[in-house]
């Protein structure tokens, strides 16, 4: 939807967001989570919380209906790639491995 130009919407959805959004998912949640549970179960709540922090755009939008219950790219999918992204996190032993990735998924998003 966006255009491949630098405009501030394609910063905002390819460096911006994934930089905040895995600084305090995998960073914050995650590394607070791992403190106390193991790793699985820790990716898990922290993933199920990066589907919450979705939900007010997608209802200010008038898609939360349908991003809850279409298959691939709703909920599902976004619990997914939070799922990889805290995977990656763990693999590289940093929080940029997860804001790389990320970043390239919502590239691929917009091209």
């Amino acid at each position: 939807p966006y255009s491949l130009e630098l405009s501030w919407p394609l910063v905002n959805t390819v460096v911006i967001a994934p930089f905040v959004e895995e600084f305090v998912f995998r960073g914050a949640v995650l590394g607070s989570l791992l403190k106390r549970y193991r790793f699985g179960v820790a990716n898990t709540i922290s993933s199920l919380l990066f589907v919450g922090a979705h939900l007010p755009g997608w209802y200010f939008t008038g898609s939360l209906i349908e991003n809850l219950t279409k298959p691939i790219g709703g909920a599902l999918s976004i619990f997914i790639l939070g799922l990889v992204f805290g995977f990656v996190t763990l693999k590289c032993r940093s929080v940029a491995g997860g804001m790389i990735a990320h970043g390239i998924n919502n590239l691929f998003s917009v091209i």
